[in-house]
């Protein structure tokens, strides 16, 4: 499917579509993806304002451990929840990313959207596992394979 659609796409209702976006076309610099594609699955449903988009997506990407520096592969699995707003509304949501489409040729790009959600997902501290002991200061063992003399 593509990345874009228009309020024309919008008022075909849809319901759990499969939208498959390249990761080489987003702009994840710092981010290793080990799929080739995000999965999404999206539906759409208009409302009073415009329309709601709302799914789930998920992509395989590659981290590098904080403590050991080793790099593990983990799964991005998130919601989307987007509302397209053609007509003036006042909303105070926090959890639902507003995109305003005030002309008819207007259209929603997913691209942007799923860059950042990618990287909100990114954990502030990311671990190979809850337990990783990371690497001695001294040697540079990394103490989840082997043990040094330093411990």
């Amino acid at each position: 499917e593509k990345m874009r659609l228009s309020r024309t796409d919008l008022a075909d209702v849809f319901v759990d579509r499969l939208f498959e976006i390249e990761t080489k076309k987003l702009s994840n610099q710092e981010t290793k993806f080990k799929d080739e594609f995000i999965r999404c699955i999206l539906s759409s449903k208009p409302t009073e304002f415009g329309y709601q988009i709302s799914g789930t997506f998920n992509v395989k990407v590659e981290y590098s451990c904080d403590r050991c520096t080793v790099a593990f592969e983990n799964i991005v699995d998130d919601t989307i929840k987007i509302w397209c707003i053609t007509s003036s509304i006042q909303t105070l949501n926090n959890k639902t990313e507003i995109v305003f489409m005030k002309k008819s040729n207007d259209f929603i790009d997913f691209i942007p959207i799923l860059s950042d959600l990618i990287i909100l997902n990114k954990p502030m501290k990311v671990l190979c596992r809850n337990n990783c002991k990371g690497i001695c200061l001294f040697c540079g063992t990394n103490l989840n394979d082997n043990s040094c003399f330093h411990e």
